[in-house]
């Protein structure tokens, strides 16, 4: 019924979960970091107001995205049955 990686994500272990989502959000913030380089390697011809607009937008993005890797890195640190170091 198309639920094969539903039940397979239900029935993982946490710590395994918790590193693909590691890696997931860690591709993410590389992504967005990435993106933002090119931008300000080459800005979109857009007005002044709408350049720093989308600045900002970026750098949300970045800051979430690097929270959300903190909050996983924390989560793993605590997880029972997950190595450290």
């Amino acid at each position: 019924m198309g639920c094969d990686g539903a039940d397979d994500f239900a029935n993982s272990d946490p710590a395994v979960l918790l590193a693909r989502a590691r890696e997931k959000a860690g591709t993410l913030l590389e992504r967005l970091i990435a993106e933002q380089a090119q931008i300000e390697k080459n800005p979109p011809k857009i007005s002044p107001e709408a350049l720093a607009e989308g600045r900002q937008a970026m750098a949300n993005a970045i800051a979430a995205a690097r929270r959300t890797v903190d909050a996983i890195e924390a989560a793993i640190a605590t997880a029972p049955g997950t190595t450290n170091g």
